[in-house]
């Protein structure tokens, strides 16, 4: 019995765990159907029992200094992690008991442990050895980054000459616009002057050499109002 108090037990009582553990999880790994229904039961007990033992070599566990140092000194060499065994065997134990009721009830055990292995995400470690294969790694190419950067320059590159290509046409627009402006102007001041000529070239005509309206040169004012007096009359 594991849960005999320590006094009463026999002495290397726990080495006499491990090491009954570890021959029993060979036979589960190997012939679990030859392993009678006390057996079964009793790797249970022993499963939890070292399970319990590994459990105050724990940094959190609740054990004395001398109890650490027993249990350390009890496990055997052949057994580097007694943590990762401990739960191995409690595994192992707990997989042959459920196989063997569906065993008894008739159900396809193939099929029931395929739907675990597809389905439980199992944390700890297979029994067999990790593969040697070096893990497969996805590599994105070097020049994915410098696609990106020269179409985005590209599209910098495009808008900018559309933005140049729009200032100068309407720089353009507005220069044609001041050039209909000043020729209108122009024009305007044209026909201002050209009116201003034709109204002088009026006024010469009727004030001219030869019109009564202007005074000779030699006249004076009152005999040349008199002699526009005249003409009148």
């Amino acid at each position: 019995r594991t849960d005999v108090p320590i006094k009463y037990r026999f002495p290397y009582f726990e080495k006499m765990c491990w090491f009954a553990g570890r021959k029993y999880y060979n036979i589960l790994k190997e012939n679990p159907k030859s392993l009678s229904t006390w057996e079964e039961k009793g790797i249970v007990e022993l499963a939890l029992f070292l399970l319990k033992l590994s459990s105050k070599l724990e940094s959190n566990g609740n054990a004395s200094s001398e109890e650490r140092q027993l249990i350390q000194s009890s496990i055997p060499e052949g057994i580097s992690d007694h943590s990762r065994f401990a739960r191995r065997l409690c595994r192992r134990i707990n997989n042959h008991i459920n196989e063997k009721r569906f065993r008894e009830k008739g159900i396809d055990t193939t099929f029931i442990s395929s739907m675990k292995n597809n389905v439980i995400d199992i944390k700890e470690d297979h029994d067999n050895e990790h593969s040697n294969s070096p893990e497969s790694k996805i590599e994105t190419p070097k020049n994915l980054r410098l696609r990106i950067v020269s179409k985005k320059r590209n599209y910098e590159d495009v808008t900018r000459e559309q933005d140049s290509k729009s200032f100068v046409d309407e720089a353009e627009v507005k220069c044609r616009r001041i050039d209909k402006v000043d020729n209108s102007r122009d024009i305007t001041m044209n026909e201002d002057l050209n009116g201003t000529r034709k109204n002088q070239s009026q006024v010469d005509m009727f004030l001219g050499k030869g019109s009564p309206l202007t005074p000779l040169s030699d006249s004076t004012i009152s005999s040349w109002n008199e002699e526009c007096i005249d003409e009148i009359m």
